[in-house]
This record gives structure tokens, sequence and C-alpha cells, in this order.
């Protein structure tokens, strides 16, 4: 028999859909899961190994579950922001390696250091601004099915979703900055390289 209440109470005190390996139980009023939880273990040792977890218990597991996801996540995001890092070097560089007759030009005509450095800050910042853009509007795009089908899918929840607003706009001046580092350079390449050197490029 299950432990009863004080105030007296049915002898089966939970209701249960009869499915195996899953069943969800819910318990009446004045029994303690716990104490429900260890009659149900000892009463179905001897037949099969039994799970146990309550509503808190699963809450945990789950929570958990997402935290490790979570952080396998953010090293794949570690891993995008250097990929994206050699990605703007490698084409600023081209850029500027394919470009360097044009501003030995701009150089021979009066150009000053800091703004032909400004341009290539300035190509690098619109190469981010575009990156996070299309970032944003893919990345919600996909995570507003992953979440509305996955779990789903695994477990026939339906989580709600919800837009990473602050993220996305902390995701600009990040990115921003960035690609400004990336394109010190690819910016310190174009101005080392002496003006009759990059006036003889063809």
């Amino acid at each position: 028999m299950f432990p009863s209440p004080s105030s007296g109470a049915a002898e089966k005190p939970y209701s249960a859909t009869p499915s195996l390996p899953g069943t969800r139980m819910l318990l009446e009023k004045g029994y303690e899961p716990s104490a429900v939880r260890r009659e149900i273990q000892s009463r179905l040792a001897q037949e099969r190994n039994v799970l146990v977890l309550t509503n808190k218990d699963m809450r945990e597991e789950i929570l958990r579950l997402t935290d490790q996801f979570m952080a396998l996540t953010y090293v794949q995001l570690m891993v995008a922001v250097l990929v994206a890092v050699l990605g703007i070097v490698n084409s600023l560089t081209v850029s500027i390696t394919e470009r360097k007759r044009e501003i030995g030009i701009v150089r021979a005509l009066g150009g000053e250091r800091n703004r032909v450095r400004k341009a290539i800050f300035l190509e690098a910042a619109c190469v981010g601004f575009v990156g996070v853009v299309l970032g944003v509007a893919c990345g919600s795009t996909m995570g507003y099915y992953v979440v509305r089908t996955f779990g789903a899918a695994v477990n026939g929840w339906i989580f709600p979703y919800a837009f990473p607003a602050a993220m996305s706009l902390a995701l600009f001046p990040g990115v921003l900055l960035v690609s400004l580092a990336a394109a010190w350079y690819p910016a310190a390449l174009a101005l080392k390289t002496p003006l009759v050197e990059a006036l003889a490029y063809e």
C-alpha cells in the first residue's frame, strides 16, 4: 500500500497512463512525491529497473542537458568567429594586393596615410555589417524552426520562440570591433608598401 496522508485518502494516490517504458503519473493532494517514488521503486524492484523522476527532477535534467548543448554551441561560436576573422583578413589582404597600384596613386597624389587606413577600415566595417545582418536573419529563421520542431519531434513538447533582440543588438558593435581588428594587418600592409613599388605594380 502507498503511504497515506494524515487526512486519509485513496489507496492509489496517482493516475497514470499504462504505456511503458515512459509513464506519467499525477499525484493526489496530500501525498509526498519522494515517498511515492520510494514505494514505486520498492514494488517494481524485482520486476524491472525503474527510474522515477518528479517534475522538479525532470526540469533540472532538461536544464542540465540544455546547458551542455549551449556550452557546445559557444565553442562552435568561438570557432566561427575565428574563421570569420581569418576570412576578413584574407579578403582584405587579397583586395589590397590587387589594388596596390591604385593605393600607390592615391598616396602619390597626396593622400594621407590616415585616409588610406580609414578607407580600409570602412571596407572592413561594411563587410562585418553585411555579415551580421545576414547572420541574424538566417540564424533567427533557423532558430525558429529548430525550437518549434525539434522539441516536438524528440519528446512531443513545443517550446515558445523568443527572438533574441538584446543579443542581436549586441552583435553589431561586437562584429564591428572584430572587423576593425581584422583589418589592422591589411591596413598596415597597404601603408608599409614603398611608393615606388606600389606604382610599378601591375
